[in-house]
């Protein structure tokens, strides 16, 4: 009903629930479905009539770039700080950085995203608020539109790494072979 509208007669309807084998067993689908995965075709969009990887083709694509653009920050941003900690521990520098992991931690996802877009487009403004791109943008307009996602993301997940990464790093520098080694 929702595909055909509300005016869809019983006939349609039940000319489309054959067309999309609505009457077979769940089991049955899903093993249709599954087949036409692993030979590539993951079906038609309901919405708009075209193959699903037509419509999420492109997408993807911007997917995995911003994936690999917050891998890029978040490796210095988990390093660096436990790095430092690690070196200078139980000093000023591990317990000032100890308590920013700390409120990052505590800060929900959408807020550290809310408050690096005012502070990148509104305070310092260097990023954009929005952006669109699409195959004809190039590679410095890609890296600018997603910077601030980006950014947003890396810092997230490098918040969790910070502190266990500190931990082991203090670890491997009290073990014996290093302190035979200085």
């Amino acid at each position: 009903t929702r595909i055909l509208g509300r005016d869809a007669t019983p006939e349609t309807l039940a000319a489309l629930r054959e067309r999309m084998h609505l009457d077979d067993p769940a089991l049955l689908r899903y093993g249709r479905w599954l087949w036409g995965v692993l030979q590539g075709d993951f079906g038609q969009s309901l919405v708009s009539s075209r193959s699903v990887m037509e419509v999420l083709g492109p997408r993807i694509v911007n997917t995995a770039f911003l994936s690999l653009y917050a891998f890029i920050l978040y490796v210095p941003l988990a390093t660096l700080p436990a790095i430092l900690q690690a070196i200078r521990r139980d000093r000023a520098v591990d317990h000032a950085l100890s308590v920013m992991t700390l409120v990052l931690l505590s800060v929900p996802d959408f807020l550290l995203g809310t408050l690096l877009l005012l502070t990148f487009v509104l305070l310092i403004p260097v990023l954009p608020a929005m952006s669109t791109v699409d195959q004809t943008s190039g590679f410095l307009e890609y890296l600018r539109a997603t910077t601030l996602p980006a950014l947003t993301l890396a810092i997230v997940m490098a918040v969790y790494a910070v502190r266990m990464l500190r931990d082991n790093l203090i670890e491997v520098l009290d073990a014996d072979y290093i302190r035979m080694a200085e």
